[in-house]
């Protein structure tokens, strides 16, 4: 209960707005026009003037775009333009998404450290003492009117599972954490409102690790859930909760009115499309600065191939073996030493590689940190996930169809054996091995796979790939070994070495293939 509750008839109400997932983007320019941030933003400065506004960032702010990169990369002493523009906008508190992970500790210290606002964790703690990891994990502001609001932060407790964590940070259960951590607010700060602001989202299908919907059920205390992680826009409520998601990259903005009537509280909330307002002046000349340089290292050369390695149907480049799917075979194979690889088209709009290829192409392509990792693993494990990515695919109506529950960067291809994938037959049985390095499926044998960390971690149904034995790990990213591999191989062509298909066993029957 708050310290100084409002008599009955008394009214008094305070706004929060916040973004989610900006993954670094300020700005998105094209020939006629300039959208993203720098427009939400207008609408952010607009509503400041009008006084008791709190303004909160929900995670995955650091990581996503080529600006990003750059900065990591090449400018790593340098604060993140994307914490100039959110100190530029006063924000009062950020909480720490799962990709702020993708980046070293020291790096997110000194990101920190120039932010002129906390950062929220409550549930990333010191793996030896148990503390919460980037100190107090909640901030208190109390308004003109004399409203005050709690906000703790939270983070995905699945982190782990999707890019390798230091040593000495653990992730607890944010359930768990935010009863501990709502209580102590109401014994000991007792303020008008609490907000939690967990970077994740509501749905519960699959391996999502999702946590919303918990958070609303069993803790008890809190009046609005600020969520995020999934990129969607969304206004619900659940067990009285008012719950908000303003979507990804900046586009919108999310805005709860909360009202206090005595020791009641009321809130509504929608989500604001931030493109309708016009370019917020500050945050555009900022970003035009920091991006001069971007610009010029994404347009220089990393070298010629012997001809393109364009994939110009989706479909067909993941089911049937493919020369740009090759050329990550062998960036693989080459940077980690092993015989035997696995790798992934992320996403639909991966579009391979052109003749002369630019350091754009190389991110558009693989846009993700992740380093590689050798694993020793046996055949079995081998099947076993290979069996986990033949679910990609659905056999209806004598047609070969993709599952809309299985994301595209989940589907692999493997260099090194020879297999067969049989969509008709039950999943967990439509695989069929012929060979693994020239020689007959050993169930039992060993091998050394070169895979991507993220694979290595064994999440959304890997787990086989993450028992094995982790052999020896790259230092440096995909990307940068893909533009490394380049340069040390000019006028590069691909020898398809990966061989499977996909077709009715008993029949031989052609499958047809169908969009999505």
């Amino acid at each position: 209960m708050s310290k100084h509750p409002l008599a009955e008839n008394t009214r008094k109400s305070i706004t929060i707005l916040f973004t989610s997932d900006l993954h670094g983007q300020i700005a998105y320019e094209t020939e006629e026009t300039t959208q993203g941030f720098v427009r939400t933003a207008s609408y952010i400065a607009s509503k400041q003037q009008e006084g008791s506004l709190l303004l909160i960032d929900n995670g995955d702010f650091l990581q996503g775009n080529h600006l990003s990169t750059f900065y990591y990369q090449n400018k790593m002493q340098h604060t993140h333009p994307i914490i100039e523009v959110m100190n530029l906008l006063k924000y009062d508190g950020a909480v720490l998404g799962n990709h702020e992970f993708d980046f070293s500790l020291d790096y997110l210290k000194q990101n920190e450290q120039a932010s002129d606002f906390p950062w929220l964790a409550a549930n990333v703690v010191h793996r030896d003492s148990g503390t919460p990891f980037f100190g107090e994990p909640y901030f208190i502001k109390t308004f003109h009117n004399g409203v005050s609001v709690a906000v703790l932060g939270l983070t995905h407790h699945h982190t782990p599972f999707w890019t390798n964590i230091d040593a000495r940070i653990q992730f607890l259960d944010p359930v768990t954490c935010a009863k501990e951590w709502v209580k102590k607010l109401q014994d000991t700060e007792a303020p008008d409102i609490i907000v939690l602001a967990y970077h994740g989202g509501l749905s519960e299908e699959g391996l999502t690790g999702n946590a919303g919907i918990r958070l609303c059920q069993e803790v008890p205390g809190f009046h609005v859930l600020l969520t995020g992680h999934e990129h969607y826009t969304l206004v619900e409520k659940h067990h009285g909760v008012t719950i908000v998601q303003p979507g990804s990259h900046g586009g919108f903005v999310g805005e709860i009115c909360v009202e206090l009537s005595g020791t009641t509280v009321h809130s509504s909330a929608t989500v604001i499309d931030g493109q309708q307002e016009s370019i917020h002046s500050e945050t555009f000349h900022l970003y035009k600065s920091r991006n001069q340089k971007v610009s010029y290292w994404l347009d220089s050369t990393v070298g010629t191939l012997h001809a393109p390695l364009l994939i110009t149907n989706h479909l067909e480049a993941c089911t049937r073996p493919h020369p740009y799917v090759q050329f990550l075979h062998d960036v693989q194979k080459s940077a980690m030493k092993t015989k035997l690889s696995v790798a992934a088209i992320f996403h639909e709009d991966t579009y391979g590689l052109p003749k002369q290829i630019k350091v754009k192409h190389i991110l558009h392509n693989y846009s993700y940190r992740n380093r590689l990792v050798v694993k020793e693993i046996t055949g079995h494990a081998i099947k076993q996930a290979l069996e986990r990515s033949a679910t990609y695919f659905i056999w209806k109506d004598s047609k070969l169809t993709l599952s809309r529950h299985f994301p595209h960067y989940l589907y692999d291809m493997w260099d090194g054996l020879t297999y067969e994938i049989d969509p008709r037959k039950e999943t967990g049985h439509r695989i069929k091995i012929h060979s693994i390095l020239g020689e007959s499926f050993a169930p039992d044998k060993q091998y050394e796979v070169t895979m991507s960390e993220y694979r290595a971690l064994g999440s959304n149904g890997y787990e086989m790939l993450a028992s094995g034995r982790t052999v020896r790990e790259s230092t440096k990213d995909m990307a940068s070994l893909m533009m490394d591999f380049i340069k040390n191989h000019p006028n590069y062509k691909p020898m398809i070495h990966y061989s499977f298909n996909i077709r009715g066993e008993e029949t031989n029957e052609t499958c047809h293939f169908n969009g999505r």
